[in-house]
């Protein structure tokens, strides 16, 4: 049974849009002037779950915040011809756009390294954003975290969301790189834990937390403490997870020649998230009572959208 959107708004994502830029090589075009080649594609974690949504043809809106910059309108233009709906974002003049450098191993791992300061990102507001009647499902986090403001309104909507049924999903995507020096983040992120449905964790994100935040949190099913009913863990070219309290399954690695990482676990959620919004699983209480059966099948199809991603360069599917 297909399950039929009737609010205007049913899936949103909040969090960053930015460009990845990867390193290509080192040209000498004349005699003695070497350049860096560098390409770009559109990227941000939560912007990359909202563009495998939509590519799938969910309903998604994404609550972020663009410069004015040339880099920002052209952000603005790759994602709304993705059919992600912009309405709830925010346009900042005289900020820059966000990036990330990612470099590539032989193997296809990524390392990023970003450039966030002055960003537009540091100014992001719910505005007149009102979530309270409108979504089904709200998926947020990444490095909002790290900015006040980005804390701020994350906290705000999901203020407006606690009394309702609306089901609220985390990836805590931990970037060492900037949490490192930024104590304050570590426990925003774990603060908003009591209020997540839906969390994705990878081994590299449970092993930081682990080491650097809090010892106790040592497995995946450890983070049922905080109240969530639903655990996506991640685990690259091993496989994923997906755990209730009750049940667990575990679903094998796509076989796929891996060209870039980058993305994958974006999808991978995106896939998760589709599959309870195809099922009907609207409402947060359901997610305790998923059967085996019901998640080897969500992470089933959560597995095959990684698959196009990690078969292709760039965090996002092509446009159709």
């Amino acid at each position: 049974m297909i399950f039929v959107p009737t609010k205007p708004n049913p899936i949103v994502v909040l969090g960053e849009t930015l460009f990845d830029f990867y390193f290509d090589s080192i040209k000498e075009f004349t005699p003695g002037q070497r350049h860096v080649v560098l390409h770009g594609a559109p990227g941000g974690a939560p912007a990359n779950v909202a563009a495998n949504l939509a590519s799938m043809g969910k309903p998604v809106s994404l609550i972020s915040s663009f410069s004015d910059d040339v880099l920002g309108a052209t952000l603005k233009d790759m994602l709304r011809e993705r059919n992600i709906d912009l309405n709830l974002s925010s346009t900042h003049p005289q900020t820059r756009t966000a990036v990330a450098m990612v470099m590539n191993s032989a193997e296809g791992e990524r390392s990023f390294s970003l450039y966030l300061q002055g960003s537009s990102l540091e100014r992001i507001d719910r505005g007149s954003v009102n979530l309270t009647d409108d979504v089904d499902f709200f998926h947020f986090g990444s490095v909002l975290f790290v900015f006040e403001a980005g804390v701020n309104v994350t906290r705000q909507l999901l203020e407006q969301l606690q009394d309702q049924k609306t089901v609220r999903s985390c990836d805590i995507n931990i970037r060492p790189d900037i949490l490192r020096g930024n104590p304050e983040a570590n426990k925003d992120i774990m603060d908003v834990l009591t209020k997540v449905d839906v969390l994705k964790l990878s081994d590299e994100d449970l092993t930081w937390i682990r080491d650097n935040i809090d010892a106790s949190l040592a497995s995946p099913r450890d983070y049922f403490r905080f109240g969530v009913k639903l655990l996506v863990y991640t685990e690259g070219p091993k496989g994923a997870s997906l755990l209730t309290p009750a049940e667990e399954c575990f679903v094998p690695a796509p076989q796929v020649e891996v060209v870039d990482t980058t993305g994958g676990g974006d999808a991978f959620v995106a896939g998760v998230l589709a599959s309870l919004y195809d099922a009907g699983f609207t409402n947060r209480d359901d997610l305790p009572h998923l059967d085996q059966a019901t998640l080897l099948r969500i992470g089933q199809r959560a597995s095959e959208c990684s698959k196009q991603i990690l078969s292709q360069a760039g965090a996002m599917p092509p446009v159709k």
